[in-house]
């Protein structure tokens, strides 16, 4: 499609959304092209209308269930925007088109391509369409480029096009005036562990030697082992309050699954970050950067789905916020170059952190997707961020507040007789001590000391306010810095109740050694 048909379909299709939301409901939140969302949930008395299917869509005179719609990438990214691409022509047109490994027309063809210009492509010929872009994300972003093309046409016009994955407006508008503020916020990766550079860094030196004249700070605010829990808080004290916003890289998640969070927390933890610097400060634009151990690395460019992985695509797709895959860049560069396995080692020092040569590749890539997004941008006003009327899961609100040892230790209730055993200090080291604790809130996650030599076992009890026994869980404390125990509980009062039980199966002891440092409710 040429540019200019593009655009004009893109906002034909906004408009049509846009007038059939403002039929009833609550007026939906204005986008920064001026465009509305449409309003999802409706009332008893004015539901919202199912939109008629496009059972004759025809892309260029071809019918849609008649075409090939090939999806490149990754071999995870192929596969996640494959059934992305699926969902949604189903939903357009009542079509139900297959994830196919063949040349068969009317199927999704998955293959493994990436680009490595920063763009997503889309490519037409005849009736195959291939899409394919950077990293797991980009072949996602052309995916939900098609659809947007396609809108709410039976006739589309379509011809070969290519984009950059993200726009960056307000970003390009700051660093035409002169200033911008970058904030980072993340765990070892993007700290830079083992006294490495972080990636970061890497991308702040090309985005300074493209805009000598630009005045741009950047605060790292990542620390080893943090998990999306921490960021929740952190990200307000550390960077929004002193304006470190303009451009927000989000680079957290690949502690939780060690915790114990799954794709539930960790994707509201995500979604809850990007409500609050939006909240913040709403011309806000973030990117979002995953990372990976080795193993993980291996599985996910295999075509295996990764909770952590997935959660950041999910929200990022939903809220229009910019992924940009560094883990799977590695996993190209080191195929291209040889042997994945033998030659980890050029640029990991361990399962999972980049070593300098590494750290330098991760952040060309970050620099590389968003001199590609500058470059697509105008950058002429500032707009609003555009949120979606309806969040992707509920319970969006979701905040954290970190409390320390020093700031909770008059209110916990220490054990008695042959519970006893907890310090002042919050440790311990006697079997059967108890501490409890009341809060209110839908969770919490316990900050416990590292302890390398001989960690315990931790038997978690939440009571309600009626004394009821509502969550019993022996956690390990381990080598963790974190303990995470639930954010799904209803909002209200409730009391903690922690119990040394014995020694962990796989680092057995005598006796424990282990301090409760801090804890985090989550409300």
């Amino acid at each position: 499609m040429k540019k200019a048909k593009f655009l004009a379909l893109c906002l034909l299709t906004l408009a049509l959304v846009a007038l059939l939301a403002s039929c009833g409901g609550e007026k939906s939140p204005v986008g920064p092209d001026g465009t509305t969302a449409p309003d999802v949930t409706g009332t008893p008395d004015n539901p919202v209308e199912e939109l008629p299917k496009l059972e004759n869509l025809k892309i260029n005179g071809t019918p849609v269930s008649e075409y090939k719609i090939i999806v490149r990438g990754t071999a995870y990214g192929a596969k996640y925007a494959s059934e992305y691409l699926q969902k949604q022509i189903f939903d357009l047109t009542g079509h139900k088109l297959q994830i196919s490994s063949g040349n068969a027309a009317a199927a999704f063809y998955v293959e493994s391509r990436d680009s490595e210009d920063g763009m997503y492509h889309i490519e037409v010929e005849n009736t195959s369409i291939t899409l394919y872009g950077t990293g797991y994300a980009g072949a996602s972003v052309a995916s939900k480029s098609l659809i947007e093309a396609i809108g709410r046409n039976e006739e589309v016009t379509l011809e070969s096009a290519s984009e950059a994955m993200f726009k960056l407006n307000n970003v390009k508008k700051k660093l035409s005036d002169g200033k911008l503020m970058v904030g980072v916020i993340g765990a070892s990766v993007s700290q830079g562990e083992g006294n490495t550079r972080p990636f970061c860094e890497f991308f702040l030196d090309s985005l300074k030697a493209v805009y000598p004249e630009a005045d741009v700070q950047l605060k790292n605010r990542s620390i080893g082992g943090k998990n999306t829990h921490w960021g929740l808080y952190e990200i307000e004290g550390a960077l929004l309050s002193e304006g470190y916003s303009d451009l927000f890289i989000i680079s957290l998640g690949g502690n939780d699954g060690p915790y114990g969070a799954g794709y539930d927390e960790i994707a509201l933890n995500y979604q809850s970050m990007i409500e609050k610097i939006y909240k913040s400060n709403p011309d806000a634009e973030i990117v979002m950067v995953p990372y990976g151990r080795k193993n993980e690395v291996r599985n996910i460019a295999q075509g295996n789905e990764n909770p952590f992985m997935k959660a950041m695509l999910d929200v990022g797709l939903y809220y229009n916020v910019a992924v940009v895959d560094t883990t799977l860049e590695l996993y190209n560069t080191l195929s291209r170059e040889g042997d994945f396995e033998t030659d980890w080692s050029k640029y990991i020092f361990d399962t999972v952190h980049p070593n300098n040569a590494g750290q330098a590749l991760y952040g060309n890539m970050l620099w590389k997707s968003v001199k590609a997004a500058l470059d697509g941008s105008v950058g002429e006003a500032l707009s609003d961020t555009y949120i979606p009327s309806e969040p992707l899961f509920e319970n969006s609100k979701v905040n954290a507040v970190k409390l320390s040892w020093d700031s909770i230790k008059g209110q916990i209730i220490f054990g008695t007789g042959d519970e006893s055993g907890w310090t002042s200090k919050g440790r311990t080291t006697k079997t059967g001590s108890s501490i409890s604790y009341e809060f209110e809130g839908i969770g919490l996650e316990l900050g416990i000391g590292l302890n390398d030599v001989n960690p315990y076992m931790l038997l978690v009890q939440i009571y309600n306010e009626e004394g009821e026994l509502v969550l019993e869980e022996e956690r390990e404390t381990g080598k963790l810095y974190h303990l995470y125990i639930t954010n799904a509980l209803e909002y209200g009062k409730y009391t903690l109740k922690l119990t040394v039980t014995r020694p962990s199966e796989k680092y057995p002891s005598e006796r424990p050694a282990f301090a409760l440092t801090e804890i985090m409710i989550i409300k």
